[in-house]
């Protein structure tokens, strides 16, 4: 037998296994309702730029480094949101460097 067959075939039944508990508990435990994409898609109009927001994401371990670095890659590969972030890197940087300058000690 293939090795990745192997590899392949406990994944896919664990997968199963798993898909079957998480629908079983989602039937015992309802959870808060989600509207649907349709009514997000007409309440938003055009995508907005506070869609991404990594203020809020709990950076613990990989996992959270993790989804730090999508926030990121996603903000650079959306034109708008791209802009956004150039545009606060470039005046972040300049508005450091006058602090620096200003706070440094006069001999």
């Amino acid at each position: 037998m293939d090795p990745a067959t192997l590899f392949m075939i406990p994944g896919i039944l664990g997968g199963v296994v798993l898909a079957a508990f998480l629908r079983r508990a989602n039937r015992v435990s309802p959870s808060a309702t989600v509207p649907s994409r349709e009514a997000a898609a007409t309440s938003a109009a055009a995508l907005s730029t506070d869609v991404i927001n990594i203020a809020h994401i709990k950076v613990a371990g990989i996992g959270g480094l993790g989804l730090v670095a999508m926030a990121i890659m996603v903000a650079i590969a959306v034109p708008e949101i791209g802009r956004a972030l150039a545009i606060g890197a470039l005046a972040g940087g300049a508005l450091a460097a006058v602090l620096i300058l200003v706070n440094r000690p006069r001999a």
